[in-house]
């Protein structure tokens, strides 16, 4: 950990933010005292779209997360990193960028210097502990032969799913869920 000004430290950060060929992702979060911020928590990260290169940030209200996508140079981090958030998490390929802001305004800058890929995909497929295409789901008649989720049965899906997660979390509670191995 190393202590230097608020504002520099910003300007480090927004110049490690400009070099979107090698960021990975940008997490704020955490409230400073005295201040509001605008979400509970804001995720930053590149995603490759048809057009190039973007910048999609994801912020939760608490309910729900809502991503909106920036070109590189409009993407509003100077402005966000300012809201009143104590955590600023910035990943980047060849490390990371942690800065935590004190109760009384001081920044606390930790430094990680570990290789990390640059994932850029847009549309990521929810890890899920069955796959749709269980043979399971299919005989219960949650899934249709060719293995997707029949509309009319997301909600037993999940419930299902769900179930399995918490079973395979206490293998001693059935013998079926201690066999069964999940498909992620």
């Amino acid at each position: 950990m190393s202590d230097q000004s608020l504002e520099a430290t910003f300007a480090e950060l927004e110049a490690l933010f400009a070099q979107t060929d090698s960021l990975v992702r940008v997490v704020l979060s955490g409230r400073r005292r005295n201040m509001q911020t605008p979400n509970e928590r804001i995720d930053i990260r590149p995603v490759a779209l048809k057009d190039g290169i973007a910048v999609q940030v994801s912020h939760s209200d608490g309910r729900q997360m809502t991503s909106k996508n920036y070109a590189p140079a409009d993407a509003p981090f100077a402005q966000l990193m300012r809201a009143g958030f104590a955590n600023v998490l910035l990943e980047h390929t060849q490390g990371s960028l942690a800065l935590r802001i004190t109760k009384k305004g001081e920044a606390l800058v930790h430094r990680e210097s570990t290789q990390r890929e640059q994932d850029l995909s847009h549309d990521r497929t929810k890890s899920r502990l069955l796959d749709a295409s269980d043979p399971f789901l299919i005989a219960v008649g949650i899934s249709d032969v060719k293995g997707q989720v029949k509309p009319s049965k997301m909600d037993k899906y999940k419930q299902v799913e769900e179930f399995f997660a918490l079973a395979h979390a206490h293998p001693d509670f059935c013998d079926l869920c201690r066999s069964y191995s999940p498909t992620y």
